[in-house]
């Protein structure tokens, strides 16, 4: 594979082996930081499952491997710890992201001349953390439908943050996944713009297969997993019959493009009843999680990985430092949420004192009201 042809045919200088990861964005502090956060999504999401902190009617047939009774009291203690929770999370890593895409497109665009010291490498990291970070959130909107239907406009408010966040996602990507970029990670970013192509037929040893059907092939799954996997939590937040069919809007674009007789026959694919009942338990949305998670982690491990480069170099800095301190903000949301959930809270009762200021005995009471008292 020619690698860094630009250098070679003389438009672009090299940058410096030691200069290519940028610390801010790809040191281990940046990293770990990322990467924690999402695991803990995930671990917040399957404890919730199978501690019963999802509301009753999200567990069906197949879910009671997890299912345990629970008092109603307990469980809207638990269903109100954990959305609060699972709130600050998610919310975390739509602002967090939206924060990384933002600042890389600023750089992309030249902004103070930032793009001059800042590698392609280093920008398709940025762009993989962002990505990575897109798809927790998206795992995460699962588990809050109730609270955004009590909250309408904060509802349409975080919608408009996704689809901003969504645009920025999939400019970046096509930016990072085009053969200027892919081939020259090793060239400032500024550079590398001046002389962007999606597709390069003029590149040494330019090979149709890999330039071009490989590089649409992988842009187009990469960006109907977000869009479709939005389009479906789109659906769930606005559409309550959604909440209930996995392949909500598959049918409607079938019966949109095709007719209905294509959409009978989709159907008529789900006429197992042990697999309808999987598709629409919270079971199923666990193995989304699993997917989404792996999916996520070898795409940026995929772009991690330089064999050139010697990562574990990278000396920390403040602003890989500041980062994981910050996580200690996850760490004490997850002890208040646990304290709100385990602490035990006296049913409260309007039952009259008596002339002494003690609490007047039920039985008692009862025994004046049928005597007329």
């Amino acid at each position: 594979m020619e690698t860094d042809y630009l250098v070679k045919g003389g438009y672009c200088n090299g940058t410096l082996e030691e200069d290519v990861p940028d610390p801010d964005v790809t040191g281990w502090g940046i990293v770990s930081s990322f990467c924690f956060s999402i695991v803990m999504n995930m671990i917040a999401i399957m404890v919730a499952y199978v501690a019963n902190a999802l509301p009753e009617e999200r567990y069906k047939s197949i879910d009671c491997i997890a299912y345990r009774h629970v008092s109603q009291a307990e469980r809207q203690r638990r269903i109100k710890a954990f959305e609060s929770f699972m709130l600050s999370l998610s919310d975390q890593q739509l602002v967090t992201g939206m924060a990384l895409m933002l600042a890389t497109i600023l750089i992309f665009s030249g902004m103070h001349d930032l793009d001059d010291s800042f590698s392609v490498y280093s920008f398709q990291i940025a762009t993989r953390l962002g990505y990575f970070s897109c798809i927790t959130h998206l795992c995460s909107l699962s588990v809050l439908w109730e609270y955004f239907d009590r909250h309408n406009w904060l509802r349409i408010f975080r919608t408009i943050l996704m689809v901003a966040f969504l645009v920025m996602m999939i400019g970046c990507m096509i930016i990072s996944d085009s053969v200027t970029f892919r081939f020259n990670r090793h060239v400032s970013v500024k550079c590398a713009r001046k002389h962007f192509k999606l597709i390069d037929r003029e590149r040494p040893n330019y090979v149709f297969f890999s330039d071009e059907f490989i590089i649409i092939f992988n842009l187009s799954v990469l960006t109907y997993i977000l869009i479709s996997g939005y389009v479906q939590r789109f659906l769930q937040l606005y559409c309550m019959p959604a909440r209930g069919e996995q392949d909500f809007w598959q049918c409607r674009s079938l019966r949109a493009l095709f007719g209905s007789d294509t959409e009978n026959r989709f159907k008529s694919l789900e006429k197992n009843k042990t697999l309808a009942d999987i598709r629409s338990s919270f079971l199923w949305e666990i193995v989304w999680l699993f997917f989404y998670f792996t999916f996520g982690t070898a795409n940026l491990l995929r772009f991690f990985d330089d064999a050139t480069l010697n990562i574990g170099a990278i000396k920390p800095n403040f602003g890989q430092l500041v980062p994981l301190f910050l996580l200690a903000l996850s760490l004490i949301t997850a002890t208040e949420a646990y304290t709100t959930a385990t602490e035990y809270e006296p049913v409260s009762s309007d039952v009259p004192a008596g002339d002494d200021g003690t609490l007047t005995d039920f039985a008692d009471l009862s025994a004046d009201t049928r005597a007329g008292i």
